[in-house]
């Protein structure tokens, strides 16, 4: 019997982490049937059934999950021996797989990943936007090998490394009708009260405004939340079409401001929330993941010395 390939392998570890056939092969960008014809050849090549269907999708058998630990050690060191063989030529390659929240993914990362790009063409990053605590929890459970998120909140091991990279202003949005659109700042208590729209839990904007009310002896019973949105760009939408108002990042806010869609203000004790950076321990590419890593500290405190 001929032995698998490692492309096998990938295809069994997306089905494991899909928990389906069809996400997988949707995931993995090939067909079902090969999805299905891949695990059923190791499903031979063991002498097993790694899989047992459930009302949810799918799931591994006891010799599923022995299956998995020797893949997985397998894969890892594959991609630990491609990682030294291309740090022989001393020009970082591979594939970084990069998890941001929203803010990061839409207002502070596009532009330097292209210079990033531009310097080490031989690297890729594939990046997922989401939110904070799904960021953090793929680079914690090995779906990625960087995240950049707007809250440490959600770190809960420390065999990740983490690094801030950037602080910014969180400032509130009303829409440019609202009776407080023409104030240059306001304090938490003169909002508390309105309609407002919350960012989803698991956002790190939303985690870091319930910290900065905590602090003034508030949370967000003292409003009329009147929607939960997953996105900044959901909120900004919801805002400025009158649902409420919203605390936001400032970058966000600019932008959407300079459109036209909404009014910033800035909140009268200049609440500050950080971004940061967080690296997994065995990243899937080491020379490819520290590359991006160093480029983007290096970028950042940069800015910071400017500043």
């Amino acid at each position: 019997m001929a032995d698998p390939r490692i492309s096998y392998f990938r295809t069994f570890k997306e089905v494991v982490r899909q928990k389906s056939f069809s996400k997988a092969a949707e995931a993995l960008g090939i067909t079902q049937g090969t999805v299905s014809n891949q695990i059923a050849s190791l499903e031979r090549f063991f002498g097993a059934r790694l899989f047992v269907r459930t009302p949810e999708g799918v799931e591994l058998t006891d010799e599923g999950e022995i299956a998995l630990e020797a893949i997985e050690a397998t894969l890892e060191a594959v991609c630990r021996a491609k990682d030294k063989i291309a740090a022989l030529s001393k020009e970082p390659s591979g594939r970084v797989r990069l998890s941001t929240s929203t803010v990061p993914g839409e207002h502070i990362i596009p532009g330097h990943l292209k210079e990033f790009k531009d310097k080490y063409p031989k690297v890729d990053v594939v990046v997922r936007v989401c939110d904070s605590k799904e960021a953090t929890e793929h680079v914690m459970k090995g779906e990625a090998d960087l995240a950049i998120v707007g809250t440490d909140a959600f770190v809960t091991r420390r065999d990740v490394e983490i690094e801030p990279i950037e602080v910014e202003e969180l400032v509130v949005i009303v829409p440019p009708d609202h009776e407080l659109a023409d104030k240059e700042e306001v304090s938490v208590e003169d909002i508390v009260g309105e309609d407002f729209v919350n960012r989803e839990p698991g956002s790190g904007t939303r985690e870091e405004v319930r910290k900065y009310l905590r602090e003034h002896g508030l949370d967000f019973g003292h409003f009329n939340v009147v929607e939960e949105l997953g996105s900044t760009s959901a909120v900004i939408n919801a805002v400025s079409r009158g649902a409420g108002i919203s605390i936001i990042s400032e970058k966000a806010a600019k932008r959407a401001e300079e459109a036209g869609l909404v009014k910033a203000i800035r909140l009268v004790d200049r609440p500050k929330r950080s971004f940061y950076m967080i690296k997994s321990e065995k990243p899937l590419h080491t020379s490819a993941t520290e590359a991006l890593w160093n480029y983007l500290l290096d970028v950042f405190r940069a800015k910071e010395d400017r500043d």
